[in-house]
């Protein structure tokens, strides 16, 4: 490695590490340009460009890596939530991540970002199917748990719901899960139960805080 593509590593390592998005950019372009069969230095162009809100730009980045390097998990996960979550193309996404899952089947949050996925597109026997392979790899996933029980409910099974919502609920203190839950018992009638939850989803992460003077008396 020459001593002026050392500097630039540095400096570049300093710009991620202090968020300073567009200098990274700035020296990936520069190194892009200088070794463009580094499959490392396009991937991460592609993220500064995403970091800096330029989706396609970090698309075509990403696809330029994709040509160097068509074996790496990372890029089609990465490639997936850049389409997913930037330039809104959902039935790309799932490509991507089904792409990227064959090559790491064990990528638990690419099972994630896809079950999330079919849960946007509305197809929850779907989001079903890859949540048992999420509690398959780690059975207290609150997601996985949580968006079964959503999956089943938007079904019109509760009794199924209401047991993977309860448990992603032990895992972690969730408004949206206490709001599912009420929807559930108010489907099976426990009115009770409904409105318990309820009032809790909407106290849920709210503080109380009293701003009347004090007396010093």
């Amino acid at each position: 490695m020459e001593k002026k593509e050392k500097i630039s590593l540095a400096e570049l390592e300093i710009a991620f590490r202090d968020s300073n998005f567009l200098k990274a950019n700035e020296i990936l372009k520069v190194l892009c340009k200088n070794f463009p069969n580094n499959y490392n230095y396009t991937m991460n162009l592609g993220l500064s460009f995403r970091k800096l809100g330029q989706p396609n730009k970090a698309f075509k980045a990403y696809k330029d890596a994709k040509k160097l390097n068509n074996k790496d998990y990372l890029l089609f996960y990465n490639l997936g939530n850049l389409l997913k979550d930037d330039l809104g193309k959902k039935d790309q996404a799932i490509k991507y991540y089904l792409d990227s899952l064959k090559l790491n089947s064990e990528n638990i949050d690419c099972w994630k970002n896809l079950a999330l996925t079919y849960t946007e597109i509305q197809k929850f026997d779907l989001v079903i199917k890859v949540c048992e392979r999420i509690l398959s790899l780690d059975p207290n996933h609150f997601d996985g748990n949580y968006l079964m029980g959503f999956s089943f409910l938007s079904l019109m099974s509760p009794k199924k719901a209401k047991v993977f919502v309860e448990k992603a609920i032990e895992i972690e203190y969730n408004i949206g899960a206490l709001r599912t839950l009420s929807a559930i018992n108010h489907m099976l009638g426990n009115k009770n139960e409904a409105v318990r939850y309820a009032a809790k989803s909407e106290g849920a992460f709210i503080f109380y805080s009293d701003e009347r003077p004090y007396s010093t008396i």
